[in-house]
């Protein structure tokens, strides 16, 4: 690849020099900052996008990478490809942190929240895969038929694009404790009567003029 600095409001074409990636890309795209572009194929290309100049190759997957994301800080990377493997990169050094290998079929697309404490992965398998990257340990792993999937920027919840014509939103929370909050906060608490209350056995029970005390929902 090569490049020079341009001005303000000029565009150039990057163009890649004949290094192994004679079939074409299979990603592109920037880091956060815009500093540097990431290319995929057989391997994973970074780029000085001021320069053009080649900083580094990430060598790891066995097969083709489908799908490269980096975080908020660029500090690292994670990828998914046709082995049935996700990796997180570090990105300075190119080294491998974890090879997540739960997935049985090729990884089509994976993500990762900003701060890179959570990643994602859609495969051909019919799961998708959610991992505590700090840990390199799945945490869950939800049975559909996915083709995409992405975090919301709060972490509580991702976007799950499922063949062949539907999305679903699902709630990804990392722990039990945080599941049970969000029921206790978000729960139904019905009115009831005093022959339900009588039936139920549950106190109180009905004031002397036979009007139903409020239900208690702390």
């Amino acid at each position: 690849m090569r490049g020079e600095q341009l001005k303000e409001g000029s565009t150039a074409q990057y163009k890649p020099k004949k290094t192994g990636f004679v079939d074409g890309y299979s990603w592109v795209g920037f880091s956060p900052d815009g500093r540097t572009l990431a290319t995929t194929w057989k391997n994973i290309r970074l780029w000085d996008v001021a320069t053009g100049q080649e900083i580094r190759h990430l060598d790891g997957h066995a097969a083709n990478v489908n799908d490269f994301i980096f975080s908020d800080d660029v500090r690292r990377a994670f990828s998914g490809g046709l082995d049935g493997t996700a990796i997180l990169w570090d990105v300075a050094s190119g080294s491998i942190l974890y090879r997540l290998t739960d997935h049985s079929g090729p990884v089509a697309n994976v993500d990762m929240t900003d701060d890179a404490q959570l990643g994602i992965g859609a495969s051909t398998d019919g799961t998708t895969i959610l991992w505590d990257l700090q840990k390199g340990k799945m945490i869950r792993r939800y049975t559909a038929n996915p083709f995409m999937s992405l975090f919301s920027h709060d972490k509580r919840t991702a976007l799950i694009s499922e063949l062949p014509d539907h999305v679903e939103l699902w709630r990804i929370d990392a722990t039990l404790d945080e599941l049970l909050t969000w029921v206790h906060a978000n729960r139904y608490v019905p009115e009831l009567n005093c022959e339900q209350r009588t039936l139920y056995r549950l106190e109180p029970l009905c004031g002397t003029d036979a009007t139903p005390l409020p239900t208690i929902t702390g």
